[in-house]
């Protein structure tokens, strides 16, 4: 059995779990009306043993959910930025412009962007696109050529320009892609934790917030 067809039947899986809490919710509680609100809740509630129990989930038209990737891709960034600030960020502090609060934004959305590309297969001459735009940025903000994230995007860009010619609608390309854009998101999400490491020392106060 191919992966994707393991993955529909692991969907489907989850959906007869919902449907069997359900029906027996109803049976044992008549008096309890079976409305969207309530299926959305038991959706909800189902999602961290679906993480708990599945790598990833693909789902028709090609999106693709990977539950442990992002962690395991997050914390490999934050180590490998924390030491790279360590050795360059005194140096590097002074020459950011850290009140070009419109490009500093732009870049953070297209950071994000790239990646959301990537995780939808999209072209890669599309995503490369992406890339080059964020390097305008991360240079219009003062992060000189040999920087970590000037580095960062160098080495993304390295990974795409070959991948150009490739159809993301192909089924061999795809696979080649997907193994390419894994390494080019762990670049770009390296990449954003050494800016956002930095951009947190000229507002000490600051706390990420995070949705459920």
């Amino acid at each position: 059995m191919s992966d994707r067809s393991k993955n529909v039947k692991r969907v489907q899986y989850a959906i007869s779990i919902i449907a069997i809490i359900v029906a027996i919710t109803h049976v044992i509680w008549p008096s309890i009306s079976i409305d969207s609100a309530t299926l959305f809740l038991l959706a909800v509630a189902i999602v961290p043993w679906l993480i708990t129990i599945f790598k990833s989930l693909e789902l028709p038209g090609g999106w693709k959910i990977e539950f442990r990737e992002y962690e395991n891709l997050d914390a490999y960034a934050k180590v490998t930025a924390e030491k790279a600030i360590e050795q360059t960020a005194s140096s590097t502090q002074t020459a950011i412009s850290w009140d070009k609060v419109a490009t500093l934004f732009w870049l953070g959305n297209d950071l994000m962007w790239i990646q959301d590309m990537t995780y939808r297969a999209a072209p890669a001459e599309r995503i490369l696109q992406g890339v080059e735009v964020a390097m305008l940025y991360v240079k219009d903000l003062g992060f000189e050529e040999k920087s970590f994230p000037v580095r960062n995007l160098s080495l993304t860009k390295m990974i795409l320009e070959p991948l150009v010619s490739l159809s993301p609608t192909n089924e061999q390309a795809k696979l080649v892609l997907e193994g390419h854009y894994k390494t080019a998101r762990q670049y770009i999400q390296t990449a954003k934790w050494y800016i956002d490491s930095l951009a947190k020392t000229k507002q000490p106060d600051f706390k990420k917030l995070r949705v459920l």
